[in-house]
């Protein structure tokens, strides 16, 4: 279909993505596709309850939204791996991408990443809200830790790279984040409005790096994130709503000609400082061209009115939207292209690779630190299941660290939440003095005072302690305080059975099995 031939309503449909509650397809989802020609979708973990659902609602979806617009949808998920992960338990979910990177197998990315998307194609997603392409610079970053690939440029750079090749050689879209870079913010934008408060030239030699590497290496798509960078926006307004920013520096200086997206705009720093409808229409104004609304269906509603009445008046300029229409079309005819060849899943094979990936990412905080036995009357005490950001699943799902491990090997069991109060900590610490051994498990301690206090608490017993980083392996950078460290990356049952795995072995033979 050419642009020529389309409404502005059917247009401004294309360039829109929305998400709905529940398992099926909602009924007012389906009247923005009907009557608002709403062309794309987003999916999150609350759509998704096993593989045969999943192909079902994606075929659902695309079934509807081909017969209203007779166009292929964008149908999209962040898939990023670890804890942000939208496929159901009984797929291979492959590592966060910190765990990905210090495993220092940059081939089994690329693989990872093929398996990934063969999964998504297969199961009727053909777009992926990753690379995390921001370099986690800032160890009090609450809403990227894990989901980074790391802080160093050549890291980034080297395992985005793998993943990219990933995803294409599967045959579905990727996509970049979170231009210009949120790694090095100390705010979640799902919450706030984050400000990096650096020039041109610090961003160019750190955020930057990889963005432009990326486009170098022709990658599909940038997601653009609601952070405030004035050295390169001019003005005090999130990037997403910035010309500057994203045409006149990702479209023009660094000669990006893929797909632009927003991030969504019901986080808090679009939707509490701006609002949804002038969020939309500053960023279709900006530059971007695919905007997600991806929760509310009211909200997504009243953008798309906003952005038609924004070209009505003249505000938007017809070319502007023609721009974005073609770029959002021919992508969408390369994926048709791309339908021709799928590749059968091969599930139990894949399940074992993600599973020996995130082995490979289990090693002490020092190499050839003593393992650690739990003993006979070990205290377990950890952090509650929990939703720790905007983009992650709810950790643990519905296991949590410490009676999982009590299951396994006995002892007593304390579960606390993510800033245990004083009492509690107390009564741990005094369970602590009676028990042979201590395995803390910490989730992003860093972030939480009252989680440190936990664990000083817990170490004035002086018994052997283990201390297991469920989250940012930074957890366990304070050695003042002797014990065997070891980071999990994710707070996963898949992780503690590995763990309990890796525990047994030290109670057995008082030396990990060998791999």
């Amino acid at each position: 279909m050419r642009t020529e031939s389309m409404s502005l309503e059917e247009k401004i449909g294309q360039m829109f993505v929305g998400g709905f509650p529940g398992t099926g397809v909602s009924g007012d989802f389906a009247r923005l596709v009907r009557e608002k020609k709403l062309g794309n979708a987003i999916l999150f973990s609350h759509n998704v309850e096993s593989i045969g659902q999943l192909v079902g609602l994606s075929g659902e979806l695309r079934g509807l939204i081909r017969k209203e617009t007779g166009i292929l949808p964008f149908i999209s998920a962040d898939e990023e791996g670890g804890m942000v992960s939208r496929l159901p338990a009984e797929a291979a979910i492959m590592p966060s991408p910190m765990a990905q990177a210090k495993a220092g197998k940059p081939g089994w990315i690329r693989r990872g990443a093929f398996i990934t998307g063969c999964q998504l194609k297969r199961w009727g997603i053909n777009f992926n809200l990753a690379p995390v392409l921001d370099r986690n610079t800032n160890r009090n970053n609450p809403v990227i830790g894990v989901r980074s690939f790391g802080a160093d440029a050549g890291t980034v750079c080297t395992c985005a790279k793998e993943a990219v090749l990933g995803y294409r050689k599967a045959g579905i879209l990727c996509s970049g984040k979170h231009f210009p870079g949120h790694g090095d913010t100390d705010l979640d934008s799902h919450l706030a409005l984050p400000v990096l408060e650096k020039s041109e030239e610090e961003l160019e030699s750190c955020e930057l790096v990889p963005f432009r590497q990326m486009v170098e290496e022709k990658i599909p798509a940038i997601t653009v994130a609601h952070v405030v960078a004035p050295a390169i926006s001019g003005e005090r307004v999130p990037c997403t709503m910035s010309r500057n920013a994203v045409t006149g520096y990702l479209r023009e200086k660094l000669h990006f000609d893929g797909l632009i997206l927003s991030d969504c705009l019901e986080m808090n720093a679009v939707k509490s400082y701006f609002g949804v409808e002038r969020g939309a229409v500053e960023a279709v104004k900006a530059g971007i061209d695919l905007v997600f609304v991806s929760h509310t269906a009211a909200l997504l509603e009243k953008a798309m009115d906003a952005v038609r009445s924004a070209v009505t008046a003249g505000e938007i300029s017809q070319r502007r939207i023609d721009e974005a229409v073609f770029r959002i079309l021919r992508a969408k005819e390369r994926l048709l292209d791309e339908e021709l060849r799928a590749y059968t899943p091969q599930l139990t094979e894949w399940r074992a690779f993600s599973d020996s990936f995130l082995k490979e990412t289990l090693r002490p905080l020092r190499p050839g630190q003593a393992c650690f036995s739990p003993g006979e009357h070990p205290l377990f005490v950890g952090i509650a299941p929990a939703r720790t950001s905007g983009a992650a699943n709810e950790v643990g799902g519905s296991r949590d660290f410490a009676h999982f491990l009590q299951e396994s090997f006995g002892g007593t069991a304390v579960c606390l939440s993510m800033k245990p109060d004083r009492e509690s900590a107390a009564r741990a610490a005094e369970l602590a003095k009676q028990a042979d051994t201590v395995v803390f498990g910490s989730f992003n301690q860093r972030l939480y005072p009252e989680q440190n206090a936990l664990f000083s608490a817990l170490a004035a017993a002086e018994k052997p302690m283990a201390h297991i980083a469920l989250g940012n392996p930074w957890d366990l950078d304070d050695d003042r305080i002797s014990a065997f460290r070891l980071p999990l990356y994710e707070y996963s049952e898949r992780a503690l059975n590995l763990l309990k795995a890796y525990l047994t072995s030290s109670s057995d033979t008082g030396v990990p099995r060998s791999e």
